[in-house]
């Protein structure tokens, strides 16, 4: 159940994030959530340092980006996550 569940998530994130190919010729109607992905901020950040030589200044955006989905992520699995 976990296995197919993270393959549920990581595989679409994948594909829609711009690792592969560009993200920029899917719809309209996707662009908001493309941008919005985890691995979009940060393949984007990444980037925008090596290709551009951009500083932290420029990407602090995504890195509070970043920052929210890990104490998101931090508070629900806390909530949900039960050893037994």
């Amino acid at each position: 159940v976990g296995n197919g569940l993270i393959n549920a998530v990581s595989l679409p994130m994948l594909l829609l994030s711009g690792i592969f190919f560009s993200s920029h010729h899917f719809p309209e109607m996707v662009q908001p959530f493309i941008r919005v992905l985890p691995l979009t901020l940060l393949a984007d950040s990444l980037r925008a340092i090596v290709n551009e030589g951009s500083g932290l200044t420029d990407i602090w955006p995504a890195v509070l980006g970043l920052f929210a989905y890990a104490v998101l992520f931090f508070i629900l699995s806390r909530r949900f996550f039960k050893w037994t």
